[in-house]
């Protein structure tokens, strides 16, 4: 039965007679990643399929969006972004900013734009927390996660597609990918949707090229591949406030201001420091309560309107946040009987 999802009048005829054929969904995606809640009442639910149908009901059971620290300083160098370093400088003032990373999970933002795109029923597997943000995807999936998860697949006739968002940004991906492949794809049951990591190897070859030889050929019927990345829009600079923290918990005023600004920030920083610990951490701020909270946040938006190097380094993260794989929708929201048909765009893998 159609899912509707904007108010009106609908109307539906029912046949006289039963019908041959029951309706049921043909291209249901399980979406597996890590999350902000892994308990559903007192029940785990990490490895455990969990059927939703919005974005409501994925903030009820998983909740919200990762909160991953981008830890700033001032920097007399300007130095070059890596994976867990980005950099702003300004040349007339010879001073920069450095923003410090770690792990970056994205499924919950895949799920905003599978939900805004006309996404509806699918499943949600949460192999983990978010907890310090210095665990990847590959680290919570061990031999034992990986069993138990693979189970519960197989346990849900209704799902048809598995997406895995978050390997692509870890080391291990390529085993996550032929595990996928040779498991739960070889039998023709399953379809599966790759993404290819934005880098190639050490050996110069292309992301495509690394991508390809490292699936290798089990399972390729069943899979495809997306490439190139895009920049999303689901994040703004204002999105930022709660990510953008200070190194030494806002204690010391960045040199570089003068004026006015400097006096804002410095009693701003004043405030803050008397409630946050060392690490500046999202996390210090639910502890230290809506005062402190709003303290960060007035203090987020005048840097961003009045200090353009913090503008600078808002921007930059926030370009690499909105850097994700395609997403998913146009593929999960076909039938699984218009499958051979799409198989023409999975050249990456056929290559």
């Amino acid at each position: 039965m159609s899912e509707f999802k904007t108010p009106g009048v609908y109307v539906k005829e029912n046949n006289a007679s039963g019908n041959s054929v029951v309706e049921v969904p043909t291209a249901v995606p399980c979406f597996i990643g890590l999350t902000g809640k892994t308990v559903a009442g007192t029940a785990s639910i990490i490895g455990k399929p969990v059927r939703i149908s919005s974005m409501s009901d994925y903030t009820q059971y998983f909740g919200g969006p990762p909160l991953t620290p981008f830890t700033l300083e001032e920097t007399d160098a300007n130095g070059t972004d890596t994976d867990t370093e980005l950099y702003v400088w300004d040349d007339g003032a010879k001073k920069g900013l450095k923003a410090t990373y770690g792990a970056l999970y994205t499924l919950y933002y895949q799920m905003v734009m599978f939900f805004a795109n006309g996404g509806g029923t699918c499943y949600v597997a949460s192999m983990g927390d978010y907890g310090d943000y210095d665990k990847t995807f590959a680290d919570h999936y061990t031999d034992e996660a990986k069993e138990k998860l693979f189970d519960n697949i197989e346990k849900e006739a209704e799902i048809t597609i598995i997406v895995v968002p978050e390997a692509v940004n870890c080391e291990g991906w390529a085993r996550i990918y032929t595990d996928i492949l040779t498991r739960l794809c070889s039998t023709g049951r399953l379809f599966t949707i790759l993404d290819v990591p934005d880098a190639g190897d050490a050996n110069h070859k292309g992301p495509v090229e690394t991508f390809r030889d490292a699936v290798g050929n089990e399972g390729l019927q069943f899979a495809a591949a997306y490439y190139p990345w895009l920049q999303s829009s689901v994040l703004s600079e204002n999105n930022l406030e709660d990510m953008m923290v200070w190194k030494d918990g806002y204690k010391t005023v960045p040199a570089s201001l003068d004026g006015s600004l400097k006096e804002f920030v410095a009693a701003a920083f004043a405030k803050i420091s008397k409630n946050t610990d060392s690490r500046g951490s999202a996390m210090d701020m639910l502890l230290s309560g809506e005062a402190v909270m709003k303290e960060k946040s007035t203090l987020h938006r005048a840097m961003l309107q009045s200090w353009p190097l913090y503008r600078s380094m808002a921007f930059k993260i926030r370009q690499r946040l909105n850097l994700l794989p395609p997403p998913k929708t146009a593929w999960v929201c076909v039938s699984t009987a218009d499958l051979p048909r799409i198989y023409a765009w999975s050249f990456l893998l056929s290559a």
